[in-house]
């Protein structure tokens, strides 16, 4: 629950805008320190050596937060340069745009977004397609995606 309410508390005391901190990570990587320091905790009152490995999971996380962040804006402009130098079209700037935003995408999502016609969103997602930015999941309604996204969002 502790590491639920964490990001919660950073959030409603404003060090953080979105929950970018994923300690729950951390600690299962370092499962049995993890353990030993809440033991050390509850049997000797041993709070200094939690604070402290606490707050290294703070700052390891963080720093890989940043890395993430850093990689995905990075990679982001790459794919506006791709649209850019591909379209014309408004379009596909925006479906990027908000596949950045959402992860998952559909062409009546973009519609919505884009201020633009059915086959106009249609042809967006097409472009993007086409350059290897998205990549469509199929089903009904069909869902676009970006696995280079995914992969950079989740890549250690």
């Amino acid at each position: 629950m502790g590491r639920l309410l964490i990001p919660i508390w950073l959030i409603g005391f404003g060090v953080m805008g979105r929950p970018l901190l994923y300690l729950s990570d951390y600690f299962d990587a370092q499962r049995e320190e993890y353990f030993d320091r809440l033991k050390g905790v509850s049997c000797r009152g041993e709070w200094q050596a939690w604070l402290e490995f606490f707050l290294e999971a703070v700052r390891s996380t963080a720093v890989d937060a940043v890395q993430r962040v850093q990689r995905i804006t990075d990679m982001h402009g790459r794919f506006r340069g791709q649209v850019l130098a591909s379209s014309r079209s408004q379009a596909p700037l925006a479906a990027l745009d908000l596949v950045m935003e959402r992860v998952f995408v559909t062409a009546s999502e973009i519609e919505k977004y884009a201020h633009c016609s059915s086959p106009t969103a249609r042809e967006a997602l097409k472009t993007l397609t086409s350059l290897g930015i998205v990549k469509s999941m199929g089903g009904y309604p069909a869902r676009w995606y970006s696995p280079e996204l995914i992969a950079q969002a989740y890549e250690a």
